[in-house]
């Protein structure tokens, strides 16, 4: 193959459809238990009890040595207590399913082969407010489905009614202080926690702690630890705690801007060193007479809004690999991950983040599909894929389909999401006055089925055990899905099947960087167009990160060709790693962008001789002939090319396709 560059000026369209669903409602439900009995399940389709969890080099779990998918669910928010109440839409026979928290054998009559939960809430009572209520929680009723032999996994959603409603105003204690308890002190005094301990400013979507502060870090770490110390009490042993859910963590509190400041005064030592490093942006900024200003105003910097950003995510990431380990001190070998809520996420570094971590997960939902799923793979080298919160629909088809979809897409576990007959809706609340009149409250909550068929189809369908919401012969779905897994086992279980990924896709942080710093850009786009189009081709491809190929060509020397799509913006280093691969025999893809930004939207330096980019335009598409192969593209920017690249397709004057012979 000859060693060259590419470049291509031109993106691509893709689209999606959905499709709704009805649900035909009935009082009685359907009025026979579909499902079979245990001992009529076949002992080859059985989880293996009590088997042992490992990991493969490939990533892929292993049950006692042999490759395994897990279909899953997770049980969040006191699920054990919705057991006591009886609803319509189900008959006794069902009571197993509906009211009972599933024990093994019903796991496997559904044909679920592990499950999760969220952590117990214990720590806040015994660590910050002891005078607080017990958490409601049964642990004897939840051990029939966290004990029962089947693999577990652990949620910490820090959501304002779970491990994140823990307030200032509540005033807890800071467990590290000397001082004497006193009454009516107040978050601040001596012997409570200050202020600065939560995030405060910035999006915190569930982070209401500060991951700057040492006070905010040192409750993520005692939830983590004292919670894992909790569930071993009580018998059960996870697998994989993920320690964080939905996170947004872009914090802009005083005091992380504060430590930003002493950050950057590690890094340059000098004002003058940080002037001259960050001189070479695309906004540079007027200059700092000192460090202090970097505190309250970045003066239009881009350099300093890049290293703001970089700075939270160290934070971020160095939190996430302390809990890791201080959660597997308690529990030597359990693995640790968190969910993003999507796969681009200010403030979070998912490659940095994850590179500490032994599981991957995907964002909410996996909603990203095909590039999200890609991108997943190429942060698991040697660890699980899964998706702690999968939405399966509500026939049997879209639930077999949800399992089957992220099977094939290289995932290890999916959870359904969520195992919920939210009987709270069949109650009605009578409103009342109170005798002195003075304000209004609720009580006498009494069943009310008539009213609630009323509103039954209202209810969200990822509440899949509600049986008007998905019939109970729907979920029939998770065992067939389970089913044809087996069948195909051998064969596409296992992530490294032996066969050679020539293509890699780079994934630029950096360029991720820049766009956030200035306002967002278009070229992210051309990454995610990039991914489908190779997918939909049936070219085998693997998503590197630049963090992968800056300091080394190990990991990019086992790939013939490198798609750069929409890669603007590089790190120092990883234009000279790239020319020297291209040397070697390998073939560069330039896509939309030619990578001759530094990180900071200046020149680089290292960047490819002979490209002059100009602004961003939209044209007409056209057909070109490229090598006697018709196209369909547009032009994505002017471009100017010197001598050395030879012209392959023209639109107009414009050149959109190019290549150049390196070595």
């Amino acid at each position: 193959m000859q060693n060259h560059a590419a470049l291509f000026l031109f993106g691509a369209l893709a689209a999606s459809s959905t499709i709704g669903a009805e649900v035909q409602l009935d009082p009685l439900g359907l009025g026979y238990d579909p499902f079979p009995k245990f001992e009529e399940i076949d002992k080859s389709e059985l989880y293996p009890q009590g088997g042992k969890l490992s990991v493969a080099k490939d990533g892929s779990l292993l049950v006692d040595g042999k490759p395994r998918y897990f279909t899953a669910t997770i049980w969040y928010g006191a699920t054990e207590f919705e057991c006591n109440e009886d609803t319509p839409g189900y008959v006794p026979e069902l009571k197993w399913l509906y009211q009972e928290m599933p024990d093994y054998e019903a796991m496997q009559r559904i044909g679920l082969d592990a499950g999760g939960t969220e952590a117990p809430l214990d720590w806040m009572r015994d660590l910050y407010r002891p005078w607080m209520k017990p958490p409601r929680r049964d642990n004897k009723r939840l051990s029939r489905s966290l004990a029962n032999g089947l693999p577990v996994y652990v949620d910490f959603t820090a959501s304002e009614w779970s491990h994140g409603s823990m307030w200032p105003h509540d005033n807890p204690l800071d467990p590290d202080s000397t001082t004497a308890f006193v009454t009516n002190a107040a978050t601040g005094d001596p012997g409570r926690l200050p202020h600065e301990a939560w995030s405060g400013g910035g999006n915190k979507h569930w982070v209401p702690y500060s991951v700057v502060h040492p006070k905010g870090r040192a409750i993520w770490l005692n939830m983590w630890e004292h919670s894992a110390s909790n569930l071993l009490a009580n018998g059960v042993t996870p697998w994989c705690y993920e320690l964080f859910n939905e996170p947004s963590v872009f914090e802009e509190s005083d005091y992380a801007r504060q430590q930003f400041v002493e950050a950057m005064k590690a890094k340059y030592g000098s004002i003058g060193s940080l002037n001259e490093a960050w001189a070479n942006a695309q906004n540079p900024g007027p200059g700092f007479s000192s460090f202090a200003p970097l505190a309250t105003n970045h003066m239009g910097c881009t350099a300093a809004r890049v290293e703001y950003t970089k700075f939270i995510e160290g934070c971020f990431a160095s939190l996430c690999a302390e809990g890791a380990d201080r959660i597997a001190k308690v529990q030597p070998g359990v693995l640790a991950c968190f969910q993003p809520t999507f796969t681009r996420t200010r403030g979070i570094d998912l490659y940095r983040t994850n590179e500490k971590l032994g599981v991957i997960c995907s964002p909410t939902g996996g909603n990203g599909g095909i590039v999200e799923a890609a991108m997943l793979r190429g942060m698991a080298d040697g660890k699980p894929i899964v998706d702690s919160e999968m939405y399966i629909g509500t026939s049997s088809n879209s639930i077999r389909n949800a399992f089957m979809t992220q099977y094939q897409r290289g995932f290890s576990v999916s959870y359904a999401f969520k195992w919920s007959r939210r009987p709270c809706d069949w109650r009605r609340v009578h409103e009342v006055v109170q005798t002195e009149g003075r304000w209004k409250g609720f009580k006498l909550w009494q069943m009310w089925p008539e009213e609630s068929l009323k509103n039954a189809m209202k209810v969200s369908a990822y509440n899949f055990m509600h049986p008007y919401r998905v019939t109970t012969d729907q979920l029939l779905g998770i065992r067939t899905a389970k089913r044809d897994v087996l069948d195909v086992n051998e064969f596409f279980t296992p992530r490294d099947r032996g066969v050679p990924h020539e293509v890699a896709i780079l994934f630029s942080t950096p360029t991720e960087h820049l766009g956030q710093a200035e306002g967002g850009h278009a070229s992210y786009k051309l990454f995610d167009q990039a991914v489908m189009s190779l997918e939909f081709s049936h070219l085998l491809s693997d998503v590197i990160f630049e963090e992968q190929i800056t300091n080394s060509l190990a990991r990019l020397g086992q790939y013939k060709v490198l798609v750069a799509p929409g890669t603007d913006a590089t790190y120092a280093g990883t234009c000279k790693r790239v020319n020297q691969w291209v040397e070697k025999g390998g073939v560069l893809v330039l896509l939309g962008e030619s990578m001759h930004l530094n990180e900071y939207g200046g020149k680089n330096p290292e960047a490819f001789t002979g490209i002059e980019q100009g602004k961003l335009k939209e044209s007409e598409q056209a057909t070109i002939d490229v090598l006697g192969v018709k196209v369909q593209g547009s032009c994505y920017s002017d471009t100017t090319l010197d001598a050395s690249w030879e012209v392959l397709g023209r639109i107009g004057d414009q050149v959109v396709v190019a290549r150049k012979k390196f070595g």
